[in-house]
């Protein structure tokens, strides 16, 4: 199982971005914020293994690997939340209900 969390891997990079920008296609298509949010938790999920993987580390490059991967989390993360806010503001707009947070009205208002 580890070798599927390793995100150090370009090939597990490049599958996992497709995957995730797969879903968030899909949830603009089909205007569901529920898509990116699974996203979110695995995002955190892999945070989360790689974070407890990093503590029992004893090799350097074991220890390098770790936060490449963690870099990785955190970047699939902050990505992966953008779109879900992104989304849900698109459904609540739609919908005609209070969105979950309007902080970045000012980012989607520029683009």
């Amino acid at each position: 199982m580890s070798f599927l969390l390793n995100t150090a891997n370009p090939i597990i990079v490049l599958l996992y971005t497709i995957i995730a920008v797969c879903l968030i296609i899909l949830g603009k298509k089909f205007e569901v914020s529920i898509l990116p949010g699974a996203l979110v938790i695995f995002s955190i999920i892999l945070l989360i293994s790689h974070s407890l993987q990093l503590e029992g580390a004893t090799e350097s490059v074991m220890i390098s690997q770790s936060y490449i991967c963690l870099s990785f989390d955190f970047i699939l993360l902050l990505l992966s939340f953008l779109a879900y806010l992104w989304i849900d503001n698109i459904v609540s707009k739609k919908k005609n209900k209070k969105s979950y947070d309007d902080g970045l009205s000012w980012f989607w208002d520029k683009i």
